[in-house]
Parts: structure tokens; sequence; C-alpha cells
């Protein structure tokens, strides 16, 4: 049996892993990087998701850009588990290679930039991932060099170049966001990732393909790995997606019930808030998009059917009502809900491997979202 199968905790022919078998610190990074499947060929395609922190409005902002004066910040609101959010977004900076010299440019980030994201936390499920302790408290993140994270994008359905991934982990680790509680109670003020660092031994850092980089994870996510709030899932269907095809998905990995009796509630006033693409003039043209991805989503059995209401209200002095929302009912596909228990499974393993108990599964919830 190989290194990684000894490490790892629950797929075919490996063994549990014991607290004594690993250093104290990579304790919780070695139970994040274990998983539950059938087959070796599986494993290839598991990543994590992270409770609360794939809910935010990282990259709702990307049509700010297209602008005429990029805004200095744009501001919105969500909501998580029955609370209300505030959230401000600031712009980040990367290199601009269409001018000459040392031009920068400020945008936000966007669907580009999710795929990075998404792509890094693969690698940092993989081997790739790394636990550094700073003054007595643990950073997690991922050592990559730009081939590898090219690689990940490629099979995610990305062609972007060497180029476009450095500018955008410039802008992952230069975009900061404002996150306040609706009650004023809490506040904080972060980038999407704290930090890189990247060095080689020829020629320089950030053009060399073989460069060795590293970035750490914000802390919210550090968080989640210590108190097991995460959830695996098959990164394929993330594959090719719309940035509110990636949040449906998304949405429905955590949704730990989901079955055909128990289908996903989705409204598109709410979804609207926390991704890109649906921000049109007219909501019936958001609408029409959603619906389309949806349907893609069950062309690749991802979904087995869906429902559709369509929420109209008369506007003031009209006396024809408009089309104000819609409800969405999700019904997942038998696959989605074997992958579904399959996730509810490992997290009790998870769980228990970290010594946390199931009754303060929500409470650790919450404490993610207070930062």
């Amino acid at each position: 049996m190989d290194n990684q199968a000894n490490r790892s905790l629950y797929g075919p022919d490996e063994v549990i892993l014991a607290r004594d078998s690993v250093d104290t610190d990579q304790f919780p990074l070695a139970v994040f990087q274990s998983f539950l499947y059938n087959q070796s060929a599986d494993r290839q395609s598991i990543s994590n998701a992270i409770v609360f922190w794939d809910w935010l409005p990282k990259y709702a902002n990307e049509a700010a850009n297209a602008e005429a004066k990029l805004p200095n910040a744009v501001e919105s609101q969500f909501s998580y588990a029955g609370q209300r959010f505030d959230f401000t977004q600031f712009p980040g900076t990367c290199r601009d290679y269409s001018q000459r010299g040392e031009a920068w440019m400020r945008r936000y980030p966007g669907i580009k930039e999710q795929a990075v994201e998404l792509a890094l936390m693969k690698l940092a499920s993989d081997i790739g991932g790394i636990c550094e302790v700073d003054q007595g408290q643990r950073q997690y993140g991922v050592v990559f060099s730009i081939r590898q994270l090219r690689r990940e994008l490629e099979a995610m359905g990305h062609t972007y170049n060497h180029r476009q991934i450095v500018e955008s982990i410039d802008i992952l680790t230069s975009s900061e966001f404002l996150l306040e509680s609706a009650n004023g109670k809490a506040v904080a003020r972060s980038r999407i990732i704290t930090e890189y660092q990247a060095a080689t031994a020829k020629g320089n850092a950030r053009h060399s393909p073989e460069a060795q980089w590293r970035v750490f994870f914000h802390r919210v996510v550090a968080k989640a790995i210590e108190s097991a709030q995460y959830r695996q899932y098959d990164l394929t269907r993330l594959y090719a997606r719309r940035s509110y095809g990636i949040t449906l998905v998304k949405r429905l990995i955590f949704t730990t019930n989901l079955s055909s009796c128990t289908p996903l509630r989705v409204l598109f006033s709410e979804l609207r808030e926390t991704t890109s693409g649906l921000n049109y003039s007219r909501v019936t043209d958001g609408v029409s998009y959603l619906e389309k991805e949806i349907k893609r989503l069950q062309s690749d059995r991802t979904l087995a059917s869906y429902e559709k209401r369509v929420i109209k209200q008369r506007s003031e002095g009209s006396g024809r009502p408009v089309v104000v929302d819609a409800e969405f009912l999700l019904y997942p596909s038998n696959e989605l809900v074997a992958e579904i228990k399959a996730s509810n499974a490992r997290h009790m393993n998870v769980e228990k491997a970290l010594m946390l108990s199931p009754r303060t599964r929500q409470e650790r919830q919450m404490n993610l979202s207070l930062l």
C-alpha cells in the first residue's frame, strides 16, 4: 500500500488514520485530505466544499469591471442560515500586460478567480495541502506550480494561460471584502486568499511554469478544517459551469437531507445576491438563464427533474402584474443522492476522527459565520 493510501481514512483498501501516526498540528489536514469512495479512480475527482465560505458572494461583482468607471466598492446583502449579512467588496490589483512597463490595474474577482480557487482547493485536498503554525495559530494552504494548476483548470474545462492564472492569484490575494452581521455585532475585513509566495531556482518566479508557489487560505477555511465544517463532492459536477451553476451545485451539496422527497428550494432573488451572471434589468431574462442552467444540470444527471413557480406582482400605476421572482424545486438524481449519502457518512467519520460531537454541529456551523 502506498503512502497516500496509508494516510487516507476511508477509501478502498485504506486504513483508519490513527492520531499518533500524524503530528498533532498536521492531523486536521490529514483528515481533510481523506475521503469516502468506492473505486480508486473516483478519488481523482473528489474535493472539499467549505461551509459558509462557499456561500459568500466573493465572485458576484464581476459585472462592475465593465462599468465606465470602476466602482471603489460594491455593497450587497445575503442570507445564510437565517442570518442576514452585509457584504462590501473592493477591487484587487494585478499586472496590466496590455501596457508597457510596470503598469497595474484594478478589477473585481470573477469566474476566472472562482475557477482558480476551486482548483487550489482541489490541490489542497490532495497531497499539495500544507499546514504551518504561526504564533500558535495553524494556517492552511497549498504548494503548487502554475503548471500543476493549469492541469487542474484544464480538467475543469478552462484554458487559462500562465499569465491569466498569475493575474487571478494577484486578484485573489488583493481583493478585500468587509463582512458585517446585519445587527452590527460582528465585522471583519480580509482578503479571499491571505497571501502567496513564489520562488524558482532559475528565471523569474512569476513567469516560470515550474516555480514553487505557496498560498494560504482565509481563516474561515482554517476554522472549517479544524471543526469539520466541509463536505466532499465530485468536482466534475462543476466542470464548464457558469458561476450561478457552480453556486447551484454547491447548494445541492450542502443539503444533507436531499432526496426525491426533499428537494432543494431555490429563489431566483436569493441566488442573484451571491453569484454573477443573473443581474439583468428584466427579472424574466435572469430567470430564463437560470432555468437554462438548471436544464443543463438535468441533462448531465445532477438533477432528475425540477419544478418552477413564477412570482408576479402588480407594479404601482400598472394594472398588469410583472415577474418579480421565481421559485425552483430541484429534485436530485439517484447518482447525486448516493454522493450526498457518502458525504454524510464521511462527515460523521471526520467528526469522530477529530473527536467532535454531532450535537455541536450546528454550533460549529454558526461559529464560522462569526469570523
